[in-house]
Parts: C-alpha cells; sequence; structure tokens
C-alpha cells in the first residue's frame, strides 16, 4: 500500500526502505495496481492477494493486461 507509487518503486529500485525480499531482484517495475478510496480497504486487498499463489496472482495481472489492451483499441 502507497500513496505514491512512483516513489515506491524508486524506494525498491534504491535499496532504501523497500521490502527485504525484493532485495537483488532489482530493477523492479509495476505490474498491477488498484485504487481504494481508504487506506483500510487497500491494505484488506494487499493482503487477501498476498494469500494467493502464484499463478492466481499472474493470472489476476494478465487479465488486467488484456483489459488494457482491449481498452485502446
Amino acid at each position: 500500500m502507497t500513496w505514491n507509487i512512483a516513489q515506491r518503486i524508486n524506494q525498491h529500485n534504491g535499496g532504501f526502505r523497500g521490502a527485504k525480499s525484493l532485495r537483488g531482484k532489482v530493477p523492479v517495475k509495476l505490474a498491477y495496481s488498484e485504487v481504494y478510496n481508504t487506506k483500510g480497504e487497500a491494505l484488506k486487498r494487499e493482503k487477501e492477494i498476498k494469500g494467493w499463489r502464484k499463478d492466481k496472482k499472474e493470472n489476476l495481472i494478465a487479465l488486467a493486461l488484456r483489459n488494457v489492451v482491449t481498452m485502446r483499441v
């Protein structure tokens, strides 16, 4: 959860205040995001997605990418 996506990506890539699990895996790229009205809603959804298997997360990203391509046509 972040208020500023660009800043958070820079933190991960700079090694400062980034998640330990991403250190050594730079550069990171944003693959998917969602917008919520409250911090509580965002954290609840983040926890839900983090609990998913890798293949389910990849399917979510693929579906979002297909929707973006469809919307541009």
